[in-house]
């Protein structure tokens, strides 16, 4: 399980992920310009510490930040788009008949060209979870999470490993 935390010489948070969000809380304001620091604690493989400006600090859910992992699962064909069909099979993992897969399809592809590409599908993503849709967040947890309901750690790896490439490439962009 992913851990995350902020710290600085006034206050440390640790948010564990459990629920896909993380939420980071700034120190108090001491009247004096701080830095804070992001630190990203993974499976004991190894960690990243992040100076960062406490007024640049901001969160996402999970669903969001995953969102280009969440499109290679879909990306059957390895193609890098998603057609129509590949995205409602990946929208059944949720309950989501045809029909509604096929509204949900052309809302998420802006350029009409039959595909969904990772920036459309984040942007699709994060859309849906500004209305306060929690489908993206269920769908997250089909990939992450055992029968049982908890995180499986495995299933978390792999999930994150078999994107990585198309999450570096698309956030990577962006820092």
């Amino acid at each position: 399980m992913p851990i995350s935390a902020v710290s600085s010489p006034a206050v440390a948070f640790y948010q564990p992920v459990f629920d896909g969000s993380a939420a980071f809380a700034p120190p108090p304001d001491t009247g004096a310009s701080q830095t804070s620091s992001i630190v990203t604690l993974g499976n004991a493989q190894g960690s990243s510490v992040t100076p960062m400006s406490t007024a640049s600090l901001s969160s996402m859910s999970l669903s969001e930040a995953w969102a280009p992992q969440m499109h290679v699962q879909a990306d059957a064909d390895h193609d890098n788009l998603l057609s129509a069909s590949e995205f409602e099979a990946q929208m059944k993992r949720v309950g989501i008949d045809a029909a509604q897969a096929q509204e949900m399809f052309r809302n998420f592809d802006k350029s009409g060209d039959g595909h969904i590409s990772v920036e459309e599908y984040v942007a699709g993503v994060k859309a849906s979870n500004s209305s306060g849709s929690m489908l993206f967040n269920k769908l997250l947890d089909t990939y992450v999470r055992g029968a049982d309901g908890k995180i499986d750690d495995q299933a978390e790896t792999d999930f994150l490993s078999k994107g990585s490439a198309a999450a570096e490439k698309y956030w990577g962009g962006r820092r």
